[in-house]
């Protein structure tokens, strides 16, 4: 089935939100809740894995990407937990996309334009999260701060691979 639209109470919905919401009704599970884990796990695994793929090919590895994410609630302490840190990273990293999935499923059945034009909307909702990420969440949470100066996130200098002594 492709992505189309079709009106429904005088809304726009697109083929893939009607989908969505069609198979938690017959499931019997809440309206929209596939729609929000579907959505925060494409969001998060899409978000992940450009993370594994920039700042690896600058030599991090994504045991330390995702220590760094366990970071924004351990601090620097994240950094020597090992696996157990970088799986707690993973877990949090998914929480985010699923929060950032819910509150667009939030205001979608509030703001009809959120669906009527869902590409546009998604894309300018993904900029609103990385603005919101950089300029609220990682100033307020316990990562190293030398990496969020002045509201931007730098890459922290401990995500770079350890390096054999010569």
């Amino acid at each position: 089935m492709g992505i189309g639209r079709s009106r429904q109470g005088g809304i726009e919905r697109s083929t893939i939100e009607s989908v969505a919401t069609e198979s938690d009704v017959g499931s019997g599970a809440r309206p929209g809740l596939a729609a929000i884990v579907w959505g925060g796990l494409l969001a998060g695994g899409l978000d992940i894995t450009a993370a594994f793929v920039i700042y690896g090919v600058r030599g991090a590895s994504p045991v330390r990407i995702l220590q760094s994410i366990a970071s924004g609630l351990l601090g620097a302490a994240a950094f020597q937990g090992g696996r157990e840190t970088a799986a707690l990273g993973a877990l949090l990293h998914f929480l985010i996309a699923l929060v950032a999935a819910a509150v667009y499923y939030a205001a979608s059945r509030k703001l009809g334009v959120l669906l009527g034009r869902p590409v546009v909307s998604g894309l300018l909702y993904g900029v609103a999260v990385y603005v919101f990420m950089n300029f609220v969440v990682l100033p307020l949470s316990a990562v190293v701060q030398a990496s969020c100066s002045r509201g931007t996130m730098k890459r922290p200098t401990s995500w770079k691979r350890e390096r054999p002594a010569a």
